[in-house]
């Protein structure tokens, strides 16, 4: 007996934990009835690529990585970041939620609104 309490705990050690992955694209859409009308919004032709592993979230573009956040269980995020628009550094902050894919992203200084519409529902 005293034999098979030593077994379960080290049984338990090697199960490995399920890693939890998903990855898609989207593009960047202009939401011109929410942007400020003065404002010279610009439109992106380039797609984005989203990470979900676990609960962190990776946004990248062709230029490189984003950022990085830690997604809470429900799956909401708001993370502000800076990014070159052109040779512009544009403040914006991506709002929404990671796990349903329904984001925007807000040009804080423009006021220009965006809309992040998935391209593809590929699952890691």
């Amino acid at each position: 007996m005293r034999n098979l309490r030593m077994i379960i705990p080290m049984a338990l050690i090697a199960i490995p934990t399920a890693v939890s992955a998903e990855t898609w694209t989207a593009w960047v859409f202009l939401d011109e009835e929410r942007s400020t009308s003065e404002s010279n919004c610009l439109q992106v032709y380039y797609p984005y690529a989203f990470d979900l592993t676990d609960n962190t979230f990776t946004a990248t573009n062709p230029l490189g990585k984003i950022f990085s956040i830690t997604v809470p269980p429900d799956g909401a995020i708001r993370k502000a970041y800076t990014h070159f628009e052109g040779s512009q550094l544009a403040k914006l902050e991506m709002t929404g939620n990671v796990k349903s894919r329904e984001l925007d992203i807000l040009d804080t200084e423009k006021r220009c609104y965006y809309k992040v519409t998935p391209d593809s529902w590929d699952e890691d």
